[in-house]
């Protein structure tokens, strides 16, 4: 499915054309005039404006919660992937003994918070390998088996790769041990699916500035309802409590559902600009976003087959998202993507010594071509 036409909707200031919507996506202009118009309300009445902002950060609250089979009440809003890790490594009551299960090649975000949680607490913390830029399903499945871990982390989509894991029969392992199941979803929600409750998902976190054309800085974090109990509010505040807007009565009393991890004053402005990132893909519809990433990685595979070039993605379309990457024998991938960016205005980063290409509706045939053709001239 091609969504050309939709293309129009964006800016592309830096760049002629851009692969790396896995990092930071580019904005759609409708998001942009949302935003706007919001500020200049912020300027010109505040005290309307913050009413406003309070209905769109529980719209938001909502939409996040629909698109991945959650209820609002499960949803809290945080800064990024790696909030929302951390809330979850530091509100466990860790044991002697408890081991954390993760993978080999996951992105930082998803190591760093249980490193910490192996430093402070003593847990055994261990790395299944990927091979081919994957971990194999059914031999996570065996070590949830076979290991009984306190908790695993993985992400929903591999960083480098594209590759998208099948997350249920993982989750029914988990839920089976009673594993706790940790999943980084900041290379997944917005352009595949995922269904927590299928899943078996305990807390999903990931960033807004990927797939969801919201601002750097704001995420969010998924906490299934029965698990809200199980993790201890690390940090708190005034907005943690449910007697909010009593300052002086001091009752730490925590709210019945995941806002009690949002503990102070929120961004009201940078929130109604996630709302607007979301209605925007919603709009657009997630099925056809993929489907569209879908033609392109077709489309570019083949033009860089032709060429000599490796690929990374590709096979069924049960496995893929919006990454592929790609090499070529005769070039070095890190140079190739700073020789694409400067001689040819492409914007596509190096990762794991491929040539990461990350698809999004702004995306173009045209774009695939003109990669093709550049490529072409640097092996001439």
């Amino acid at each position: 499915m091609d969504l050309a036409p939709t293309s129009d909707l964006f800016s592309q200031p830096d760049a002629d054309v851009y692969f790396n919507s896995a990092g930071s996506t580019l904005q759609p202009e409708p998001v942009f005039r949302d935003v706007s118009e919001f500020t200049e309300r912020v300027f010109r009445d505040p005290a309307k404006a913050a009413t406003e902002g309070a209905r769109r950060v529980q719209d938001l609250r909502e939409n996040l919660a629909r698109i991945m089979g959650a209820t609002g009440e499960e949803i809290a809003l945080t800064h990024h992937t790696a909030e929302g890790a951390n809330v979850i490594a530091n509100g466990i009551a860790w044991q002697a003994g408890d081991t954390i299960l993760t993978l080999d090649h996951e992105y930082p975000s998803t190591v760093y918070p249980w490193m910490n949680v192996q430093r402070r607490f003593g847990v055994n913390l261990e790395f299944l390998q990927e091979q081919d830029g994957r971990a194999d399903e059914e031999r996570i499945v065996e070590t949830i088996h076979g290991e009984r871990p306190r908790l695993l982390a993985m992400s929903a989509v591999e960083w480098c790769t594209g590759y998208r894991y099948d997350l249920e029969p993982i989750g029914r392992a988990c839920w089976e041990e009673g594993t706790f199941f940790f999943v980084d979803s900041a290379q997944a929600l917005g352009i595949t699916e995922i269904d927590v409750q299928r899943a078996h998902i305990s807390a999903m976190a990931g960033s807004a500035w990927k797939w969801l054309f919201g601002p750097h800085g704001q995420g969010y974090l998924y906490l299934n309802s029965d698990a809200l109990a199980t993790i201890d509010p690390a940090f708190v505040g005034s907005e943690s409590v449910v007697n909010w807007p009593e300052y002086l009565s001091y009752d730490l009393t925590f709210r019945p559902d995941a806002r009690r991890f949002e503990y102070s004053t929120a961004n009201l402005s940078a929130l109604v600009w996630f709302d607007a990132g979301v209605k925007f893909i919603e709009e657009i519809g997630r099925e056809d976003a993929l489907a569209h990433t879908i033609y392109l990685q077709d489309c570019a595979e083949m033009g860089l087959r032709e060429l000599g070039c490796e690929i990374r993605g590709g096979g069924p379309e049960s496995t893929r998202s919006g990454i592929m990457g790609f090499r070529h024998p005769q070039l070095d991938s890190r140079t190739l993507s700073y020789d694409l960016r400067k001689k040819a205005r492409i914007v596509a980063l190096e990762r794991d010594d491929f040539v990461r290409l990350a698809f999004h509706v702004h995306n173009t045939r045209e774009g695939i071509d003109r990669l093709t053709e550049t490529l072409k001239g640097l092996l001439a």
